[in-house]
Order: C-alpha cells, then structure tokens, then sequence
C-alpha cells in the first residue's frame, strides 16, 4: 500500500513579483509530460543516439562493394602528329575480401557507442527526472511555506495581544513584551522569505522543464513516496545482486572494456594481409561516343613488412587501455554499491523521521493548548509557556521540512539506480 502524506495544494496565487490571480496550476503529471516534450537536454541525449546509430549502420559499408562512375575528355597535341581527342566512361568497383577482422570489429565498436548512447540517454533521463521532481517538490514545500508562514504569524500576532494585556496590567515585563513583538517581526520576515523563495522556485521549475519563456505557475501535489516501504527494504538485495547491471554508469563501463577487447582485436590486424577483389568496365577512343570496349578484374593482396613499429605499439596500448578498463568496470561496481547503500539508508532516516515529527506536533500543539489556558490563568510562568509556543511552532516547520525531506531522498535514490518515474 502506498504510504501518502495528506499534505496537498489545490489552490495558491503569488505576491510580489510573480502577483497573479490566476497562475497555470500544474501536476506532477502535467510538469512531466511537458518536460518530456520540451527539455533541451533529452533532446541532445536523443540526437546523440540518432548519431550513433546512424555510425552503427554506416559501419556496414565496408562490407559492400565501393562502385565508381568515371568519364573524361582529353585532347593534346605536338608539332609532328597535330591534335588529337581521347574520349573515355566507364564504371569500376571494389571489393574487399578481407581486412584483417578489421571490419568486423569496427560494426561491433560501433554497436557498442550506440549502447553507450543509449546508456548515456538513460542517465539524461534519469537525472531530468530527478531534477523536475526536485524542483517541483521545492515549489510544492514553498507553497505550503507560505501557508505555514501566515498560520505561524497569525500565531504570533495572537501571542502579542496577549502578552500586551499581561504588560498593561502589570503582569508581564518589558522584555517579554519585547520578546513577543520580535518574535512577530521575525514571522513578517519569515513570511516574506517564503514568498521570495516562491518566486525562485517557480523560475527553476521553468527551467527543468525547458520552457524558454516566463510564466506564472502553481503546482498541485502532495508528498508522497511512488512505490511501497516494503519494496525498498529488500531492493538493497536485489540491486547488489542483479540490478545494478541496469544502471547507465555500469552499463557504459562495460560497453568500455568490451570496446576496448575489440581494439585489440583490430590492433591485430595490422599483422594480417588485406585481401580486395577489383573490376571495371569502359570504353574508350577519340571521337564522342568511344566504341572501344575495355575491362579489367583483378585481385590484391598487399601485406606491410614494416612500419617503424606502429603495430607493436598500437597493440602494446591496446592491451594496457583492455586493463584500465577492467579496473574502471570494478571501480564504477564499488561506487555503485556506495551510493546506492547510502542512499537507501538516507532514505530510511527521512521516511522514519515523518512519523517522529508527527508525533512531536501532536505533543506540542496539545502542550500549546493546556499551557496557554495555564498562562492565561497564571498558572504558568511567561518562560514555560513561550518555550512551549516556540516547540509547537518549530514541530510545525520540521514536518513539513520531513515530507519533504522523504521525497526528495526516495528521488535520489531512483536515481542512482537509474530509474524514472514508474519504475521500479
């Protein structure tokens, strides 16, 4: 069963900079689908895999035969024969027969840098989802801030009237009056903050999504996790064991150290003879059209005796790049593990720490009431009762800040993982 926090927004207009009656209100949804369209990153990341395949298929060409057309028109001449005109066309081809394994290997290389593209469109993916969600949570909780601010600051506003009726009846002193009225001043602040910070949210969510122009936006949500409490707590197993396989960071350096087998299968083919098929068909003479029939078919194979060692080294290098990319594979495991285990248990804090954060507000804001009435009454001192105001005030802002807090850690873990939105 899911586990939603019931703290949404269905409604929320802006002040100051962005003062609009009626901002576009956003999704979750809505925001996704629109940065799927609009993103500039994805659509570098899905060009990049258009290129690479487009190599992956041009790879093949080696395996056809190359086809040349040729026509030319000569005249010369000397002081003893006079002119003359030689006219020629005809169409020549070659084959070739083999390289060395060169060629193979090239298509599979090249098959390898499309599977890195996509890898690497994987991670853009990944990693614009995690930013869009990021960026909406942000401008939910500053929203709700807002929200928050104006409660706390009607809070506050309450607090000094009472605080004054004490001071004017002889009960209270100057300095817990002037506590109070900073107290009110620091809530205006706090309330203004968020509305700037609103502000700042809205521009980065823009951002994220791809929209080039400025718009007012609101967005409607609530904090929540997508996928089941249970699910998380065994996932630690799986990803060690098999998924981890399925994160564009590992899969590139994989494809790495299979591209870098494949250069050393191509070094060595400098050590084998190239082996061409050739043929042509012309005609030629001196007058437009040539009626003189010509054509030729041959085979070459040519074998280099020496090149001042290039071979020896590029297959020297070869090998070495074959280990660094074993090492890279392992490395980029371990990391993988780090950040996945850290994550997780990050994850976990956040999760755990809503039902803490709960509990203290449930205390705090029934403390709040039985010791107003007390204050009220003189039956609590000025000190018992404001720590008790501030507790139940700030047992407010942690929770908000702790479902918050749960969805951005369940983001960066997927992450990590390489996943998006809906998967698991």
């Amino acid at each position: 069963m899911k586990k939603i926090f019931t703290l949404s927004v269905v409604y929320f207009c802006f002040t100051g900079l962005i003062y609009c009656e009626h901002p576009r209100i956003l999704s979750w949804q809505e925001v996704f689908t629109e940065a799927m369209g609009k993103n500039p990153a994805l659509k570098k990341a899905e060009e990049s895999v258009k290129t690479a395949r487009f190599n992956y298929l041009k790879s093949f060409s080696s395996f056809l035969p190359q086809v040349n057309a040729n026509a030319s028109a000569n005249k010369s001449g000397s002081d003893t024969t006079g002119d003359s005109n030689n006219y020629s066309y005809g169409v020549s081809g070659t084959l070739s027969l083999f390289s060395g394994l060169k060629d193979l290997s090239t298509v599979k290389m090249k098959d390898l840098d499309l599977n890195s593209a996509e890898a690497d469109y994987k991670r853009t993916l990944s990693d614009t989802v995690y930013d869009l969600k990021k960026s909406f949570i942000e401008l939910l909780w500053s929203q709700e801030t807002v929200v928050l601010s104006e409660e706390i600051l009607k809070q506050r506003n309450d607090n000094l009237q009472l605080v004054s009726l004490k001071y004017e009846a002889g009960n209270e002193d100057k300095g817990s009056l002037s506590r109070v009225q900073a107290d009110k001043l620091q809530s205006e602040y706090d309330m203004a903050k968020a509305k700037r910070h609103t502000e700042s949210a809205v521009f980065d969510l823009l951002r994220a999504i791809g929209n080039s122009e400025y718009e007012v936006l609101a967005v409607t949500g609530s904090f929540s996790i997508t996928a089941n409490y249970g699910d998380f707590a065994d996932s630690i197993e799986h990803f060690f064991n098999d998924s981890y396989k399925e994160v564009p960071e590992y899969l590139k350096a994989e494809n790495n150290l299979k591209k870098a087998k494949l250069e050393k299968t191509y070094s060595m083919g400098d050590f084998y003879p190239d082996l061409s098929l050739s043929a042509g068909d012309s005609r030629s003479g001196s007058r437009w059209a040539p009626q003189n029939d010509g054509w030729n078919v041959g085979i070459r194979l040519t074998y280099p005796l020496f090149n001042g060692g290039e071979r020896y080294f590029n297959l020297k290098t070869s090998a070495s790049n074959q280990i660094i990319a074993e090492e890279a594979l392992r490395q980029t495991k371990y990391e993988l593990f780090s950040n996945y285990k850290t994550a997780l248990n990050s994850f976990y804090d956040a999760y755990e720490n809503i039902k803490v954060s709960e509990k203290y507000l449930e205390a705090s804001q029934e403390q709040s009431r039985v010791t107003t009435a007390k204050y009220i009454n003189g039956l609590a001192t000025y000190q018992e009762w404001y720590a008790v105001e501030n507790d139940f005030i700030n047992a407010k802002k942690n929770l908000l800040n702790a479902r918050k807090n749960s969805v951005i850690t369940e983001a960066t873990l997927r992450n990590i993982a390489g996943l998006t939105e809906g998967q698991q």
